[in-house]
């Protein structure tokens, strides 16, 4: 049983959806159509090119996480939480720990 085929929706400016429908109506095909034939091979490419690269990069043990960066979610990942015991005691206002 195949899956269900997925909208994409998008926004453009009035000028250039008159000049889409135009150019469907010369192709003899809808919107949709003229879209997936544009849109499925760039992503497949892009995907093909992702999957050469990892492949090419896999020796070089580069994770994809940059943890030397600000703002990489390590505060918010309960992976990276220090676990601090039960007595300790947190001053927030200095970052101390004390226990």
């Amino acid at each position: 049983m195949s899956l269900e085929r997925q909208d994409a929706r998008t926004k453009l400016d009035p000028s250039d959806h008159a000049a889409l429908v135009a150019i469907c109506d010369v192709e003899g095909v809808t919107i949709a159509e003229f879209i997936e034939r544009l849109l499925v091979p760039v992503i497949r490419k892009r995907i093909h090119d992702a999957t050469v690269l990892a492949e090419k990069t896999a020796h070089l043990g580069i994770s994809g996480k940059n943890r030397e960066q600000p703002g990489t979610g390590r505060e918010s990942s309960p992976v990276h939480r220090p676990v601090l015991p039960e007595s300790a005691q947190v001053d927030l206002r200095r970052g101390i720990c004390c226990g």
